[in-house]
């Protein structure tokens, strides 16, 4: 292929160039030439407009190629996560043993959610506090009790709604940045509360993909945890 001729355009172009040439020259079949002439420029813009309508197109299959891809990674990722969630359910309810219970909770927390350090707080005494009754990646001691309406924690265990950081940042408990805070509520009453704090550093924030995830733990968390309290106090009851 000669250069300067490696596309319709170009050639169109030249050959109007050409005719525009001519046309300019008097003489015989000036008339005829001026009217090859427009329409040689009414084929350029139609080809013009033609063009561009099909890199429009072009454009939006591309657009719409990526929504598809990102929608089918996202529905990957969201059964994955609906297998991972039912064999964690299935473990959380198949035992009373209150080491194992917490033992789950923390591998669902860490594995379904990116997070390493949480903390769960239980409602203990009278007047009640939220007690922290296990902790994870954070130093011993370093968690006090709570009580009921007092920083993030508080609030959660008093309202009964999860609460998440998104887009506005940690809520700072002390020192620590607390990501999400999870009621654990059996039968509709708070018994306690499940704390997240900062996640892994690949992990973006928790979104409303993770909403339904913490809701559905709230409950199947919390059910466990008091079924194995509730055994624990059984052993230890006097007889």
């Amino acid at each position: 292929m000669r250069p300067g001729r490696d596309d319709g355009t170009l050639t169109l172009v030249q050959l109007l160039e050409r005719v525009e040439t001519l046309a300019a020259r008097p003489g015989p079949g000036t008339e005829e030439l001026c009217d090859a002439l427009a329409d040689l420029r009414a084929d350029l813009a139609r080809y013009e407009a033609e063009k561009y309508a099909l890199r429009c197109d072009l454009e939006a299959q591309q657009i719409e190629v990526r929504r598809l891809a990102g929608a089918l990674t996202r529905a990957r990722r969201r059964g994955s996560e609906a297998a991972g969630l039912y064999v964690a359910t299935h473990r959380l309810h198949a035992t009373l043993d209150r080491a194992q219970v917490l033992r789950a909770v923390e591998e669902i927390v860490a594995s379904l959610l990116g997070c390493e350090q949480m903390a769960v707080f239980e409602m203990m005494g009278t007047p009640p506090l939220l007690v922290p009754v296990s902790v994870t990646g954070l130093a011993p001691g370093t968690l006090d009790s709570v009580s009921p309406g007092q920083g993030m924690i508080g609030q959660v265990a008093v309202t009964g709604e999860l609460w998440m950081a998104g887009e506005q940042g940690p809520f700072f408990e002390g020192e620590h940045p607390l990501t999400a805070c999870i009621p654990l509520k059996v039968d509709g009453e708070v018994t306690g509360a499940l704390a997240l704090y900062a996640l892994l550093e690949h992990r973006g924030p928790l979104g409303a993909d993770e909403r339904e995830l913490l809701e559905l733990l709230s409950t199947h968390a919390a059910t466990a945890l008091y079924a194995s309290r509730l055994r624990l106090r059984g052993w230890n009851a006097p007889s």
